[in-house]
Parts: structure tokens; sequence; C-alpha cells
């Protein structure tokens, strides 16, 4: 009886590409983060990835390549990732990733370090203290190639008090320093809105500067500012990437980007195609809460809904006899940066703490958990009368953008 298709299909076995899904099927776990984006994690891993990408092919690969020495077909790849991906569509559930900032369980929030793919230690803050550990699984975070390691904090020698470290690498006046400090202090605490801080004043008081030292303290990149993007689709495509983005050297404010910072600092929602098929036409919606960093524009020109939302710190003059090269500052600032950034570990850890009753003060500004943290900082004795200069600020500020409004918003 002659052989039929099935007949022979059954004697040669699986095909490669049903025996690189069932390879997956017990390597990876799939899921989807709370935009809706598949993701594949390793088990025994708590690093997850993109599952429609080039590196899951290479991973179905080298996974066949590792379990029998055999290279399969890129179709046959193509093949299975396409079988996984439409199982993930139905069936992966929804769970918490982090990017940089998140929450365990228990409720402690975690701030990856980001050290490398296999090192996921992290900094723990509960109960009014900050740890380094290594979460127990399951503890799913993403590490992209826009994501640089924070540098390892020094908890044992450091008290909070040791924050004030950070005052000796920024021209900041007395004024501005409690706000300033809150402001750091509130991106740490990772899923609060921030106002967007523009950095001012005259030439060589080290705006860019400041702004790049607070990105590598707070989310590291290796491109820690950057140029003011040309139109919103350069704009949105920087921000899925990192927590903390700064531009640099701002002459003035177009109206699409004075409209979209008021929506980014407090959650704003990007609609962008798939990449992984030009045949899928159905959007990807992102979620892009971003902490904003301005240099070089008066932060009082803006137009009254962005001002409501900007923190303005103008630097202070530097002598010429107190100035430095750069590399003098860098091993400075590198010397202090253990020690600053588990001060400021420390000091966020105590407002977490006490931040849940403080967002029943009345009255709080606009930006209304910045506030709370400043009224956190103005409890805890670290700052005294913050929120009060801060809502005295924020009036006067908003009050002087009518006169300024033709001038900063083509």
């Amino acid at each position: 009886m002659p052989d039929t298709a099935a007949a022979t299909a059954r004697r040669q076995g699986p095909s490669q590409a049903t025996r690189l899904a069932n390879l997956a099927q017990v390597a990876w776990e799939t899921l989807r983060d709370a935009d809706g984006m598949l993701l594949r994690r390793d088990l025994g891993s708590s690093l997850v990835q993109p599952l429609a990408s080039i590196d899951s092919r290479r991973q179905l690969a080298r996974m066949r390549y590792q379990t029998t020495g055999a290279v399969p077909s890129s179709s046959a790849c193509a093949d299975a990732l396409a079988v996984i991906i439409a199982e993930a569509d139905q069936h992966a559930p929804e769970l918490p990733v982090m990017h940089r900032y998140g929450a365990l369980p228990t409720g402690a929030r975690v701030i990856d370090l980001a050290l490398s793919p296999t090192d996921c230690r992290a900094v723990v803050l509960q109960d009014g203290l900050a740890r380094i550990a290594a979460p127990e699984q399951p503890y799913r975070r993403r590490l992209g190639r826009m994501t640089a390691a924070l540098p390892l904090p020094d908890l044992a020698g450091t008290t909070a008090e040791q924050v004030f470290l950070l005052r000796q690498h920024l021209a900041v006046s007395d004024d501005d320093w409690p706000a300033l400090l809150a402001w750091c202090v509130t991106v740490l605490l990772g899923d609060l809105a921030v106002p967007v801080l523009v950095f001012g004043g005259e030439s060589g008081t080290g705006k860019s500067t400041s702004a790049r030292r607070l990105v590598s303290l707070l989310d590291p990149c290796p491109a820690p500012i950057r140029r003011a993007p040309e139109d919103l689709d350069a704009w949105q495509a920087q921000l899925p990437h990192t927590r903390v983005v700064a531009l640099d050297n701002l002459s003035s404010l177009p109206a699409w980007l004075s409209a979209s910072l008021c929506t980014v600092v407090t959650g704003e929602t990007i609609v962008q195609r798939r990449l992984y098929s030009d045949l899928d036409t159905e959007p990807v919606l992102v979620s892009a809460q971003r902490a904003m960093i301005l240099t070089s524009i008066d932060a009082t020109a803006s137009r009254g809904d962005l001002a409501e939302r900007v923190l303005g710190v103008q630097l202070q003059h530097i002598a010429a006899d107190a100035r430095r090269t750069d590399a003098e500052l860098e091993q400075a600032w590198q010397a202090d940066l253990p020690q600053l950034f588990g001060a400021l570990c420390h000091l966020t850890a105590q407002v977490a703490q006490v931040l849940p009753a403080m967002r029943n003060v009345r009255p709080l500004p606009r930006m209304a958990d910045y506030g709370a943290v400043l009224a956190a900082l103005d409890h805890l004795g670290v700052t005294e009368g913050a929120l009060a200069a801060y809502l005295a600020r924020q009036t006067a500020d908003v009050a002087g953008t009518i006169d300024a409004l033709g001038e900063a918003v083509l």
C-alpha cells in the first residue's frame, strides 16, 4: 500500500518547528505586562524580554543546538515562534514587570541596580529601611539597551543625613535645595509623578553637568542627556526606554512638546505600531510616566498647564577660582557616588514609610504626590517649610507665565 503523507510524517516524527515549540514550553514563561506586550522569561532567571523579537528566534536555535547538537533552520525557528506567540496571545497572564523601579507582593519598593542580566540584586525599601537583596522568584525585570548599572550603594557606612553630599556637586541655592531633594526622592519611589525639573542659570553654571549627574544617580543610561526631539514621533520613540529623560540646551519649547510634557510626567499612553510584523497593524499601547529634566530655558516661560508641573532650579554662579576641570569633577563625583546613593536610599525608605499619612496634608499642589514627599521631608525634620515654600513659589510662577507665553512657546 502506498505511503501517505501522514504516514511519512509519523515515521519522521515531529517537525523541527514542533520540537522547538516544545523546548520553549518547558524553558520559558510567557506573560504580558501592563501595556499588553508579550514577554518571555527563562525559567530560573528574573530577566524578561520581548517575545516577538529576533532574540527569541536566536534563543530557540541556541536551545535546539545545546540540546541535540543540531542546528535548526531559520524557517523552523520562525514557524515555532509564530505558534508560541499565538498561544501566548491567548493564554499568557498579565504579570507585574519592573523596569528599574517596582514593587514586591509584600509592598516593598524595589530599585533594580541592573548590575548584569544574571545579577538581580536590588535596593529593597521596606519598613523605613533600605537593604541590598536579590528578591526571591518570581521577580520579573527588564533590562534594555538604555539601562545602565546604578552605583552599588554604601548602605552600611551611610545615613540619610549624608544626602547633603549632593549639594557639593550642584550649584544649588539654599532656597532651591529642599525642592530638588524632594524631586530626587520622588523619582526613587518609582511610581509617583514628579514635576518637570528645569535647570536654569547663566552660562557656565553647570546646567548640563547637573542634569548628567542626576541621571547617573537615579537612572543611568548610555545617553544621559539628549537633544530636543524634532517631532512627536522622535519624542515618543525615546520614552519607553528610561525612567529619567534629560533634554539639553532647549532654546524654546514647541507647543506640541509643551503639551506632551504635561501628560508624560503624570503618565502618557503612547500608541505605536508593532515592529515585528508589517502584517500586524494592531497598535501597541505603551504607558510612559517619566521624570523629565530640561536645561537652558526659562522655567517660567511655559504654558499655564505646564507651569503648574514645572520645578525651576536656578543654578548659582561659579567663581573663576572655584572652577575645576571636567576630569576633576568626575573623579570627585565617582568617589562620592556610593555614599550619596546609599544616603538617598536610606532617606527614600524613611519617606516611603510616612508617605501614606502625608497624602492627607492640605493643601497640596497640582503634583500632589510630589507635594506629599515635600510634606514627608518636613515631617522627618530633613527640611523645614519645604511644602509651603513650593506652594508659594508655584503661585508666583503660574502668575508669571502669562507675560512669557509669546516668547517661549512657538
